[in-house]
């Protein structure tokens, strides 16, 4: 395997391999080896338009999805959905908000069960996977337990207030740095709070997306 040093979109040098993909903890890319090495120019996500869409761009995909999507072709619609899905999800990851005292989101060392690993891939799936070794499904099963009012409560709000929210409830996340040995007891908190976030991000994602398409 190739050894990546930068991210290829924004030139970060805090790129880590999480087990299957490079991400870069600075603009929340995800590549793989051959993206990276790529020479050719990457295909880019655009709307209905033919405008170029970027992350932070979240909003204007959902409304052009809702207004678009019967008129679009099959591979449009998919791009559309599939960074809505990504989006979201992101709002919801605490190292996917920058802090002004945290400089590249997480893309320092801590210390998990003994090993020297990237926070932010800490964040992105690491704390879960030991921790809940099943499949999605089943997690999301076990996740799945608001009730019908509370489900309701969780998806008021849109993606800003939902990534105030997440910067906001992740910022005891922050008062760690180089180093750090995450014990027996934050891992307890932080699997508490990646269970909340995640629980959030899949019903607001199912909102989001019935509200497109209903």
């Amino acid at each position: 395997m190739t050894e990546i040093s930068k991210c290829p979109k924004c030139g970060s040098e805090y790129v880590y391999f999480d087990g299957s993909l490079y991400v870069c903890p600075d603009c929340a890319y995800e590549f793989n080896e051959e993206d990276a090495t790529a020479t050719e120019t990457v295909e880019v996500a655009k709307d209905s338009n033919g405008a170029e869409l970027f992350d932070g761009d979240a909003v204007t995909v959902i409304k052009d999805l809702k207004a678009n999507h019967k008129n679009m072709t099959d591979s449009a619609r998919l791009v559309s959905i599939a960074f809505i899905v990504h989006v979201v999800g992101d709002l919801h990851c605490p190292k996917h908000i920058r802090y002004e005292d945290e400089p590249t989101s997480g893309g320092y060392n801590v210390v998990f069960r003994g090993k020297r690993v990237k926070y932010h891939a800490y964040w992105d799936g690491l704390l879960l996977q030991a921790y809940h070794p099943w499949g999605y499904q089943d997690l999301a099963n076990l996740l799945d337990r608001a009730s019908k009012s509370e489900r309701k409560e969780l998806m008021k709000g849109d993606v800003f207030t939902w990534g105030e929210e997440n910067a906001r409830d992740s910022r005891f996340t922050v008062a760690r740095g180089e180093g750090y040995v995450i014990d027996r007891l934050t891992t307890n908190e932080d699997v508490k709070h990646a269970e909340r976030q995640i629980a959030r991000e899949g019903y607001r994602l199912a909102a989001v997306l019935k509200d497109v398409f209903k």
